[in-house]
């Protein structure tokens, strides 16, 4: 499976999404970070 991040402003993304559609990407799945130290905390207890 290929994954990309995307990060950047509105207008960053916007244009990378455009990319994308040109490049024939159809979908995108977007899952927004709500607090990130706490979620890395969790991922590092769930890896050790």
């Amino acid at each position: 499976m290929n994954t990309l991040a995307l990060v950047g402003t509105r207008d960053d993304l916007l244009a990378r999404i455009a990319t994308l559609e040109q490049a024939g990407i159809d979908e995108l799945l977007i899952q927004p970070v709500i607090d990130p130290p706490t979620e890395m905390a969790q991922l590092a207890k769930l890896l050790t």
